[in-house]
């Protein structure tokens, strides 16, 4: 029978640092990623409010849970690290990955700062780097629109060309396009598929 192995996979907010054999049952010694602490969990624990974090983070209110900024952490490991991610073939897929700081939201947050306003999303500098402090910013959609379309090159079909010629190319809109990217639709799709339109009130078309 293979043997389990769990160490330096991530369970919602808990990383599994290495076995903790007691009494001959393996536990797993975690680090918590919302305070940077150290617990010991069975296998079972991982399926009981890993989001939460560990024991003491899931007691008390975590003030930024339900904050943006919260969330653009969230989503910013889930499409590094989670293969069920609908955004993780355009980033972990491609070998993007989160800084092993940037695991912990306090450094995140400590070396990102609050977002300026709601317009704003996290932004790579570089876009084939990773998540980590000295690449990346904070951009409205407008700032994220032209670094894509200067920096990045994209492969549709064996060609290759970059993300301002392959909208000409499909006669589609730069936020568009770049909109959906960023949902994690799959790149071709994004500037292929149908934009789709409103109907004037009152038409009498189905």
């Amino acid at each position: 029978m293979k043997k389990l192995n769990l160490v330096g996979k991530i369970f919602g907010n808990l990383e599994v640092l290495k076995e903790f054999p007691i009494k001959g049952r393996i536990q797993w010694v975690c680090k918590c990623l919302l305070c940077g602490k150290e617990e010991v969990r069975t296998g079972y624990g991982f399926n009981k409010n890993t989001n939460k974090g560990c024991i003491n983070c899931s007691l008390k209110k975590h003030g930024y849970t339900k904050t943006k900024i919260y969330a653009s952490w969230f989503q910013m490991k889930e499409r590094c690290n989670n293969p069920k991610s609908i955004g993780y073939k355009n980033y972990g897929a491609r070998g993007i990955k989160v800084c092993e700081r940037w695991l912990s939201f306090s450094n995140f947050l400590s070396d990102m700062g609050q977002k300026p306003s709601s317009n704003f999303s996290l932004d790579r500098i570089n876009n084939n780097g990773n998540y980590e402090p000295n690449n990346c910013k904070w951009s409205t959609q407008m700032e994220q629109c032209n670094n894509m379309r200067k920096n990045r090159l994209i492969n549709i079909d064996g060609k290759i060309n970059t993300f301002s010629n392959w909208c000409k190319f499909y006669k589609i809109k730069y936020a568009t396009a770049f909109a959906r990217i960023k949902r994690g639709m799959e790149i071709k799709t994004a500037f292929t598929k149908e934009v789709a339109t409103r109907r004037r009130k009152g038409s009498d078309q189905q």
